[in-house]
């Protein structure tokens, strides 16, 4: 318990903290609206991804001790954890030249990168073996990505660029 205290904290210490709660409120009006409305995961996908694209606009909201890389993994910081279990915000953390090992996706996710770059290798599975799928794709400070087992992203590995 105290260590949510310490993150709600934390979080209150960012530069600019309302910025932060201003999206957690977005994603949570998009998700209940969803959930009303029986929208489909792309639309979904395509109001939260706009969302996240103003967020990650501006580098001004995330606190510097949940930005800080480890010098040999990469970590993972809970910035909110929705009550009702629809959604999570996570700031993932890598250093250069850190990886994740190639893995699936098996609920829908974006991906907004705040500072730095991620090289992304898709990958696809023939005859029992993992094989590339297409050439890696750079994501950039301010770009947006979704994955989701049904918007076709699968076992991606991603790399700190």
């Amino acid at each position: 318990m105290s260590e949510m205290r310490d993150m709600h904290e934390s979080i209150g210490k960012a530069g600019n903290a309302d910025r932060l709660r201003a999206f957690v409120a977005t994603i949570s009006r998009v998700v209940t609206q969803a959930e009303r409305a029986g929208s489909s995961e792309p639309e979904i996908l395509a109001q939260a991804s706009a969302a996240l694209a103003e967020l990650v606009a501006h580098d001004d909201w995330l606190p510097e001790a949940m930005a800080r890389p480890h010098p040999v993994y990469y970590q993972q910081h809970l910035l909110y954890g929705d009550p009702l279990d629809r959604f999570s915000l996570v700031s993932f953390v890598w250093g250069p030249g850190q990886q994740t090992p190639v893995h699936d996706h098996t609920v829908w996710g974006l991906i907004g990168m705040l500072r730095g770059a991620e090289v992304d290798q898709r990958y696809r599975v023939e005859g029992g073996r993992l094989l590339e799928d297409g050439d890696a794709v750079v994501l950039s400070a301010g770009q947006v990505a979704a994955v989701s087992p049904t918007a076709g992203r699968r076992a991606p590995r991603a790399q700190c660029a």
